[in-house]
């Protein structure tokens, strides 16, 4: 069976401020500067794992940081992480654009959970019999009788 393995990358607060509008950067900005930057560390970290948790256990990297992704649940992670800095900074308001990609990147990160955990638990087919012959050809009952 083929190895699989799936791109991991590190999910920092830089990377939140592409999916930003301008009034809400400004927000952030001056949190970090004035306020305590753990906090936005800390939902990052809340959010990875949670991403993390969804993700079969044989695609994870060894070793696994804190605030370590899979490269296809980036875009869905700063979702929500914009979304959950919401209740720690209370002028940061979302767009209806930015809370419809928040439910999108739930759905996606549910998608990609039953994709990869249909990949880590491979279905195992239904066995096939063949019966000695000069030609390769699939089992009927004909060919199996007195098996």
């Amino acid at each position: 069976m083929p190895v699989i393995s799936i791109p991991w990358t590190l999910l920092e607060a830089k990377h939140i401020s592409d999916y930003l509008i301008q009034d809400q950067l400004s927000v952030v900005n001056n949190f970090r500067e004035k306020g305590d930057p753990k906090h936005i560390d800390a939902v990052i970290n809340d959010i990875c794992a949670y991403i993390q948790n969804r993700v079969p256990q044989k695609f994870h990297p060894n070793p696994t940081a804190p605030n370590h992704i899979p490269t296809a649940c980036k875009t869905a992670a700063c979702h929500l992480v914009i979304e959950a800095l919401q209740s720690r900074l209370p002028d940061l308001k979302l767009s209806d654009d930015q809370i419809r990609n928040a439910q999108q990147a739930r759905k996606t990160l549910d998608d990609l959970a039953a994709m990869w955990e249909k990949q880590s638990n491979p279905k195992v087919t239904d066995p096939r019999i063949e019966a000695v012959h000069y030609r390769r050809r699939d089992a009927r009952q004909s060919t199996l009788k007195g098996f």
